[in-house]
């Protein structure tokens, strides 16, 4: 992002400072709570930062790991349940039915028309 969109990366340093200080959370819980999306995204760099800076602030292995497994457990779950505008659980979507109502040009999201 720094090549690409460097005004971007540096708005994005910035942000990273202000939220990244002892206010509400201390800064443990601030470096458990990075953790999480994280793992979920799969996004290794980040995995490692967070976790490294979650031990400098005496975060423990244990309360590391138990966050990363609460993270998969909600993701786990959330795939399983998922539902979408519709109110219906995704996969009676995919699996039974009728789905005439969810194919063709009613979703906006790749078409350009979201919004309208």
């Amino acid at each position: 992002m720094n090549k690409v969109l460097p005004k971007v990366a540096e708005i994005f340093v910035k942000i990273c400072h202000i939220i990244f200080t002892k206010d509400a959370l201390d800064l443990k819980i601030e470096e458990l709570v990075a953790v999480a999306p994280s793992v979920f995204t799969m996004h290794q760099f980040c995995v490692n930062k967070y976790s490294r800076q979650a031990i400098d602030q005496k975060t423990s292995r244990e309360e590391i790991s138990e966050a990363i497994m609460l993270t998969m457990l909600i993701a786990e779950s959330s795939q399983l349940c998922w539902e979408n505008a519709y109110g219906k659980n995704v996969y009676e979507l995919i699996f039974g039915g009728d789905n005439s109502k969810e194919k063709g040009n009613n979703c906006n999201c790749s078409s350009g028309n979201a919004g309208k």
